[in-house]
């Protein structure tokens, strides 16, 4: 859990080997990042730096992974293109997470409406959470999917 935090965190821009399977077109990934970089001016080295790091670095959108079974029938069986695997998981996670969240606070929470150390803090946990870890994943997600059909029509 800390590895993946720390790579959210500070990518390693050192490789930029593509996965396999993702169908990239470039036939060498990291021969074409050292020609980028040795091509970008010094105030857009960071900047082309993090593209390439998007583009071939390892993909954290879903921190939470169902087993591989399940992810492939779901890859081949409901997405239009498998690619869009780690976009279908990250809703996943967030509609587990809102679904947890929320069960946890309408249980625990006192029913005479009074705040409490405990509702205060299970209320920070869960803007925290929702907001810091998963809140700029899901709007980049939904206005991904809103550019591109997620589920396939069959």
């Amino acid at each position: 859990m800390l590895r993946t935090v720390r790579h959210l965190l500070f990518p390693d821009l050192s490789s930029y080997g593509a996965e396999p399977g993702m169908g990239l077109l470039d036939p060498d990934p990291a021969e074409h990042a050292r020609e980028l970089l040795a091509a970008a001016k010094p105030h857009h080295r960071r900047a082309v730096e993090l593209a390439l790091c998007d583009l071939y670095g390892r993909r954290a959108e879903a921190i939470v992974r169902l087993p591989r079974g399940v992810e492939r029938a779901l890859a081949h069986r409901l997405l239009h293109d498998p690619r869009d695997l780690p976009l279908l998981l990250n809703f996943i996670q967030c509609g587990l997470w809102l679904a947890f969240s929320l069960t946890l606070q309408l249980t625990l929470l006192p029913r005479d409406g009074g705040l409490s150390a405990r509702a205060v803090g299970l209320f920070v946990v869960h803007v925290v959470v929702t907001w810091a870890i998963l809140g700029q994943r899901f709007i980049l997600g939904m206005h991904f999917a809103a550019h591109r059909t997620l589920i396939s029509p069959r």
